[in-house]
């Protein structure tokens, strides 16, 4: 739906409630008028506001704890969260968004991504996942590493012709990659893009501008990728090891696996 991966999670008897993972949110969170309702545990004492993309101030959020979080009828137990008003993003995803599970959840288990089919599989171990749905021709692994140490969204190394750099896996993304400032400059991106144009993106902290348009060349390891389509935003990202940021749009075509237990990442078509 909109590009990401929306499910039907319960908490505890309460439910389906729509859902999704988001390996760029830490911790998870759940909207606070649902966990008020149902009587989820909420520090009223500690507000503060939410990280991430936009121009506007941060999402209002305060410490809680999804209970007893169950999907597909399997018991996955309590997961910390805050407690944010995600009207906005369900508005955007068209869909009465409840709960979005990012690291607080992920570390805990294993997560295949397969948006050719709108497939997600979740395990205690990489061989508890069922079989990849496909005749695998080519795989691509690289050891699972984080941006930084406050900030656990998974990283790993993409090429453009002879130049490489290092981009976040973000499910929470619908579109496809997006070039930081320093990363735009280094590679001479701008030069690249076809049709390039403005357009707005929602992000934690509201509305941002970015340029986009679509690139080709780009590829994943030896793992070559078809037409992409690619953004500049306006921020750079001084001092983190992140040069960009890529979305499910860019991996359409794959089934990614995140293995949080074994320490690894897999690409596969």
């Amino acid at each position: 739906m909109k590009g990401i991966q929306v499910f039907d999670g319960w908490i505890g008897e309460h439910g389906p409630y729509a859902m999704f993972v988001d390996t760029g949110v830490d911790p998870s969170v759940v909207d606070e008028a649902l966990a008020r309702r149902i009587g989820l545990a909420i520090d009223d004492r500690s507000v503060g506001e939410a990280e991430g993309g936009g121009d506007d101030r941060g999402l209002e959020v305060r410490p809680a704890t999804i209970t007893d979080l169950s999907i597909a009828g399997r018991p996955l137990g309590s997961v910390d969260a805050l407690a944010a008003d995600l009207s906005s993003f369900a508005s955007a995803l068209e869909v009465d968004l409840k709960a979005i599970l990012g690291y607080s959840f992920l570390k805990q288990c294993v997560v295949r991504f397969d948006l050719r089919h709108n497939r997600l599989s979740i395990s205690e171990s990489i061989g508890m996942l069922p079989p990849v749905d496909m005749q695998v021709t080519e795989r691509v692994s690289f050891p699972l590493r984080f941006n930084s140490g406050s900030d656990p969204i998974p990283v790993f190394r993409m090429t453009l012709g002879d130049e490489s750099f290092v981009v976040s896996l973000d499910t929470g993304k619908s579109k496809g990659l997006e070039f930081f400032l320093g990363t735009e400059q280094r590679l001479g991106i701008r030069s690249k893009i076809e049709a390039l144009s403005t357009s707005e993106r929602l992000g934690a902290r509201g509305e941002r501008t970015v340029e986009t348009g679509s690139l080709e060349g780009l590829a994943i390891g030896p793992m070559r990728l078809p037409r992409m389509p690619v953004s500049i935003g306006r921020t750079s990202q001084e001092g983190e090891t992140r040069e960009g940021n890529a979305g499910n749009e860019v991996f359409r075509d794959l089934v990614v696996t995140l293995d949080y237990l074994g320490g690894e990442i897999i690409f596969e078509r």
